[in-house]
């Protein structure tokens, strides 16, 4: 039985956990005045004092949590984790698929900052975020955005089949579960299967043991309205799957039922995938999703913070943006654990808790970048010399390049603005920040301007490769 009293409960996980976690990270993520334990015979709550900490603690602590309450208890123990910053009291609490305590929320949250469950539509599980009007469209997915809009709008009579493909974490499984909402908001009847190709295979394979169960899966495949599957180069070197997907696919095709497939490459990079269908995925429309751009970057990271509740400054979407390039996934992950890290700090959300809460991320994603790094692209790229940008010389060329060479500096090096400000002639530090607050008010206000400074930062970025 768990000690009632949550102060003398806490005392006793706490210290036993104290010795299982790095000191640094201990102190930082269970000092008492940030969280909490209570009981009820042999339930157990950690209270915190939001929905980011409590995402947090989910991840990495519930297991190490369980473990040591259950020594404590001499009994198995179930931890529910509880965000009452505010006291609002709760509801019985939710249970998680799995049959585990789910995160608690106070009704007062936002609805904007709690997970989000998955929504069941026509047996269709769909996350509600993955909707046309949460996508951000750029240049690198304008096309595959229009097609599946044209798709969403007439199944079976625009791109027949649409054939996505891309990366991962790029937006594929966004935009096809935005075509099941669109559809099923505007005929809530239509037959619509939505899966992924293992599932395709396995339930293929499941069924080839008995006739009648192959005939009621081939009845379920090739009766439906729509057809969704993602990843469909798990169809790759498995003959039998490939032959019943042919005739799945003729069947819906010749009645004029909509296909959509997704994959990680093109109908021609997938290895071992007969001709035949090869042929046939490429008879409608292939559209690529590429690596978003730096301004497609930047509108993804201030959707994602916005959707949170906690709006980012401009400068810090920069630096990010900036800095994470590899797919969306990334980017709202950083925006998580920027905003965790602020809140946890009880310090608001500028660059120097960007950089602290992503120190780990930026130091592995690439080399790091000097003032001196800077300094030359700068220099080259803008024609001035090194000595001018460290000159007294206010001339409107050489000032506008020193300006952008100490956003930059900041941006994308760890040096601090007083660093910065030597580097640049011995500048003082409302010199820096004058240039810094400059260079964003022109960011803002002129997308020229924009790209330019974006392409100077993969300048700098490929010379450290």
């Amino acid at each position: 039985m768990l000690p009632s009293d949550g102060a003398a409960l806490r005392d006793r996980v706490f210290a036993e956990l104290s010795q299982r976690l790095p000191e640094d990270e201990f102190k930082a993520w269970f000092d008492p005045s940030k969280v909490s334990l209570s009981s009820s015979g042999s339930n157990c709550e950690l209270h915190v004092r939001n929905v980011f900490m409590a995402e947090h603690y989910e991840r990495n602590y519930r297991v190490a949590l369980e473990e040591v309450l259950s020594r404590v208890a001499e009994s198995p123990v179930r931890l529910a984790i509880r965000v009452n910053g505010d006291g609002s009291a709760l509801a019985k609490p939710a249970e998680s698929a799995n049959g585990e305590p789910a995160i608690l929320l106070p009704a007062t949250i936002p609805a904007s900052a709690a997970p989000i469950p998955a929504a069941i539509a026509n047996g269709l599980v769909l996350n509600p975020n993955y909707t046309f009007e949460n996508f951000v469209v750029g240049l690198s997915n304008r096309l595959a955005h229009a097609a599946a809009t044209s798709v969403a709008a007439s199944p079976g009579n625009a791109y027949n089949p649409l054939f996505l493909y891309g990366s991962v974490g790029l937006g594929k499984t966004h935009l096809l579960q935005a075509i099941c909402h669109a559809i099923l908001a505007k005929t809530p009847g239509l037959n619509i299967s939505y899966l992924s190709c293992e599932e395709f295979v396995n339930d293929y394979i499941a069924s080839v043991q008995n006739m009648k169960e192959l005939e009621g899966f081939r009845a379920r495949m090739r009766g439906v309205d729509v057809l969704l599957i993602d990843d469909i180069h798990f169809l790759a070197g498995k003959e039998g799957s490939q032959e019943e997907f042919f005739h799945t696919f003729n069947t819906l095709h010749n009645a004029q039922k909509q296909i959509i497939l997704c994959s990680d490459a093109p109908p021609k990079d997938i290895p071992t995938l007969e001709e035949r269908l090869m042929t046939r995925f490429s008879w409608g429309l292939v559209a690529r999703i590429d690596t978003p751009t730096f301004e497609t970057r930047v509108a993804i990271l201030k959707r994602k913070a916005e959707a949170r509740g906690t709006p980012f400054p401009e400068d810090v979407l920069f630096f990010i943006a900036q800095n994470i390039e590899s797919n969306i996934r990334e980017l709202e992950g950083a925006v998580t654990k920027v905003a965790a890290y602020a809140s946890l700090l009880a310090r608001p959300i500028d660059l120097e808790v960007a950089r602290e809460a992503l120190r780990d991320a930026l130091e592995v994603a690439s080399a790091p970048v000097s003032i001196a790094d800077v300094q030359a692209v700068v220099c080259r790229k803008l024609s001035v010399k090194t000595a001018e940008l460290q000159s007294k010389s206010r001339t409107k060329s050489i000032s506008k390049a020193r300006q952008i060479g100490i956003y930059l500096a900041r941006t994308m090096t760890n040096a601090s603005q007083t660093d910065i400000g030597n580097a640049f002639g011995g500048r003082d530090h409302s010199t820096v920040s004058y240039a810094i607050d400059t260079v964003k008010d022109l960011l803002h206000s002129d997308s020229a301007f924009r790209v330019f400074v974006e392409q100077l930062a993969d300048e700098i970025r490929k010379s450290k490769l």
